[in-house]
């Protein structure tokens, strides 16, 4: 079975006429069946049924397209980085940046690095929340940006905090809350409370529990974290959130939150990896960061 051949498959699954696929695929139709039937015997399967009008897939070949779709998009996705690393592009760094990083913090992060490594391949692999930090232990990353506990005694990883982000309780603009400068549990005492019940960071599990043991507050569950602001931001409730979840809904106040620890949010790579392009990346990092700490009420 080759590449040719599951191409073949997938284009006469979308068309169901061998004419058209073989027009498609730019070959001529004898030798198009052809290339169907020796994959069929191959596999052993009838993978289409031919009609007096044309063509369908047997219910073997809906799965067999199926998985081989995926497995096209995958198989193209490493021909595309192989060319790009061969290429022009003399060394590769994959990032798993936060999932609350903005664009334009990527970019403050990213641009002075490939000005500098005009030939480096920066990658921002698709993996999200916890995931991340499994697939930088798996090497499938090279630097990641988690909360410093997630790395606290884990031989082979190096790590810096880079910030220190707080934990704040958001409001809508319109509520009675938003003048304030600063919230304390009481403040919230009767008020719909958004308690987040996905995987939550030590320090704020620790404040969500002391508001519930302590304050009648009206708790209300939900997954993650852009879930409770899309509520507040239409006037249902308030959250206890860290400020690295920030962004840019101006209908939301952050309000620092009286008496909550910081979080150390740092920056990680692999103990073996001493390459200069990554030590520039984590200098760049800590830069920016320590220009933003001095913009009066910055949120990070």
């Amino acid at each position: 079975m080759t590449f040719k051949q599951i191409e073949y498959a997938l284009e006469l699954a979308g068309t169901l006429s061998f004419r058209a696929a073989a027009e498609r695929c730019y070959i001529s139709q004898p030798a198009f069946s052809r290339q169907i039937q020796t994959l069929e015997e191959e596999i052993g399967v009838s993978l289409f049924e031919r009609t007096g009008k044309g063509v369908r897939l047997t219910a073997a070949g809906e799965l067999f397209c199926q998985e081989m779709r995926q497995i096209s998009r995958q198989a193209n996705t490493v021909i595309t980085r192989v060319k790009n690393y061969g290429g022009k592009h003399q060394g590769i760094l994959r990032i798993g940046p936060p999932d609350y990083f903005t664009k334009d913090l990527l970019r403050k992060i990213v641009e002075p690095l490939l000005e500098q490594y005009p030939n480096l391949l920066v990658e921002f692999p698709p993996f999200h929340g916890h995931d991340r930090v499994d697939r930088f232990l798996k090497n499938q990353l090279d630097v990641i940006f988690f909360p410093a506990r997630a790395f606290e005694g884990i031989p082979g990883i190096c790590y810096k905090i880079y910030k220190k982000s707080c934990i704040y309780c958001v409001v809508n603009k319109d509520d009675e809350l938003a003048e304030k400068k600063q919230i304390c549990a009481m403040d919230l005492s009767g008020k719909q409370v958004y308690i987040n019940s996905g995987k939550v960071l030590e320090e704020l599990a620790q404040e969500q529990d002391r508001l519930l043991a302590t304050i009648p507050i009206q708790s209300v569950l939900c997954e993650t974290y852009p879930e409770a602001e899309l509520w507040i931001s239409m006037k249902k409730g308030v959250a206890l959130v860290p400020g690295f979840c920030h962004n840019d809904d101006d209908s939301l106040v952050w309000i620092p939150y009286e008496g909550a620890p910081t979080i150390d949010y740092a920056i990680a790579w692999h103990e073996e990896d001493h390459r200069e392009e990554l030590e520039a990346l984590v200098r760049q990092v800590c830069s920016v960061y320590e220009m933003l700490a001095e913009e009066p009420g910055r949120i990070i």
